[in-house]
């Protein structure tokens, strides 16, 4: 199909073609381009978590060849519901020097919603728009993604695609379920919970599908339900296989907190809390690096779609109908926490802008009514682009002038973060959470990061390990007051390099502290 021409879907809606819009390969190429663009703009990406992962994968390519990095980390190559990414990013990590290796990783997992939704996009209507472009752009910078959320993102890209393979083979029920079933062992092994997330996309859309057919059949609805189980067995034997499994606090203690809140009287102030908390990470689903107006930009995108769907300009492709109201649903109820994985809720937005990315259709209307609305939509796609990229390139002096201090450190030896005041704080300590685990990329000194063995296929062990034991065991002696420990306490531990977060004056130099080099919000230190 050519993208200059008028297609009626089979439903009555339609999405109208213009000669002034390129071909929907050119618009994708256009886009793709584009989302890469701010990873051009600083040579560290502000993510939260990102690099924690990235220097498990660097600990992960390197510990066979660096006998300092074998003696603090263990390789533990297992089946886990998170090993997907762990295997590529390792592979990657040993193939391109660690700064550009991350950059890789990061097009990976901000391309791979986008992809999925735009692959989903073109099996429910036959052909790729504009409007589903623009959308499926605003996926690539998320509040997601500036948490860090790597296996997640990269889950979802995956299962959206899964999704399009499920809904392309309908009338191809062998390939169809040995395709299915071939992705469910994929997403579980890059992340389990997207699995389950998918497993509930995929029943609603049979859901749809079964309240399309004619006639309504007993056996047809109990037929596809079995269809469905049969594709959960092999990943669920996996992940009872894994030790996330048997993992402490594997299912939700939310229960079990607001439990507690209703004996402490605090139930309420909790749950306006956590529908707040809700209701911001809803609004910045669509996520720059400027909090207030990226809340506007959400306000401005969630009242456009929601004005046209009220209006009916909009509809939804039927058979994802029933899934979107299902995960807009699940935006308010979703537990915070399951099988160790935080933050859940705050995740759901992103599943719900990608699904009505992928759906979404213009009623029938007048060509310029259309033109108009693809346009804004494109406009909300380049001006959050631009947000990105130049909230990025803010701090990518910043990020340079911390590279050039770490070339003056020792190689090796144990490197630690110490957080005062409000960097704790997501939107505070954003830029200077990541600090921490350029010096086992630049130096190879051994860090923190994450090494749960129910989790990652990584242990910590060896001097690390003993230093966070010894700084453990002096925080609980400290007076509850107390942000963090001392730098005299860091170095007793054992650690020699130490980076401070949003430190308001020097923090107190003991002994022979020597400061390397000082930042805006960062201090970096070494001891001998």
């Amino acid at each position: 199909m050519s993208f200059n021409d008028k297609t009626t879907a089979s439903d009555g809606g339609s999405l109208t073609r213009h000669k002034k819009y390129p071909p929907a390969a050119v618009l994708i190429m256009m886009a793709s381009v584009l989302c890469l663009l701010p990873l051009l703009v600083t040579p560290v990406l502000p993510l939260i978590d990102f690099y924690a992962h990235i220097a498990r994968y660097f600990a992960l390519g390197h510990a066979a060849q660096d006998p300092w990095i074998a003696e603090n980390y263990k390789p533990l190559w297992r089946l886990l519901p998170n090993l997907g990414l762990d295997a590529l990013g390792t592979g990657i990590m040993m193939v391109f020097p660690p700064l550009l290796g991350a950059k890789v990783i990061a097009a990976l997992i901000i391309l791979a919603p986008f992809v999925g939704s735009l692959s989903l996009a073109k099996v429910v209507h036959g052909r790729i728009a504009p409007l589903h472009v623009a959308l499926a752009g605003l996926l690539t910078y998320s509040f997601i993604l500036a948490w860090g959320f790597s296996n997640f993102l990269f889950g979802l890209g995956i299962a959206m695609g899964a999704t399009a393979v499920w809904i392309a083979t309908t009338f191809q029920p062998r390939l169809q379920l040995v395709t299915g079933m071939v992705f469910g062992v994929v997403i579980m092994l890059v992340h389990g919970l997207v699995f389950g997330l998918w497993g509930l996309m995929l029943f609603w859309v049979e859901v749809m599908l079964v309240r399309q057919a004619m006639p309504l059949s007993i056996p047809n609805i109990a037929w596809r339900i079995l269809r469905l189980g049969v594709l959960t067995i092999l990943p669920l034997v996996i992940f009872f296989q894994t030790k996330t499994a048997g993992a402490e606090g594997g299912v939700t203690n939310a229960i079990a907190n607001f439990g507690g809140y209703i004996e402490n009287g605090q139930m309420w102030p909790r749950l306006i809390e956590e529908l707040w908390q809700r209701g911001d990470s809803f609004l910045r689903v669509a996520e720059s690096s400027y909090p207030v107006l990226d809340r506007l930009f959400g306000v401005l995108l969630w009242g456009s779609l929601a004005a046209g769907f009220v209006t009916r300009r909009f509809t939804l492709d039927q058979r994802l109908r029933a899934a979107v109201v299902f995960f807009a649903l699940m935006v308010v109820i979703m537990p915070p926490n399951l099988f160790g994985v935080g933050h859940l809720d705050e995740r759901i937005p992103l599943i719900l802008l990608a699904l009505i990315a992928a759906g979404i259709k213009t009623q029938p209307m007048a060509p310029s009514s259309s033109q108009r609305i693809q346009t804004f939509f494109g406009l909300l796609f380049v001006v959050h682009i631009a947000m990105v990229s130049i909230g990025w390139a803010k701090g990518a002096k910043e990020y340079d002038k911390f590279l050039t201090a770490t070339e003056k450190l020792d190689q090796g030896g144990l490197a630690q973060t110490q957080f005062f005041g409000e960097t704790k704080q997501r939107d505070k300590g954003r830029f200077c959470k990541s600090l921490l685990f350029l010096i086992l990329l630049q130096k190879g000194s051994a860090v923190p990061t994450f090494a749960n063995p129910t989790q990652q296929p990584i242990e910590i062990t060896g001097p690390l390990a003993r230093s966070l034991e010894a700084q453990r065991i002096h925080k609980e002696t400290l007076p509850e007051s107390h942000d963090a420990v001392s730098l005299e306490a860091l170095k007793k531990s054992g650690f020699r390099t130490v980076v401070t977060c949003d430190d308001p004056q020097l923090a107190p130099v003991h002994g022979q502290t020597h400061l390397v080099a000082k930042g805006r919000s960062w201090s970096l230190y070494q001891m001998p």
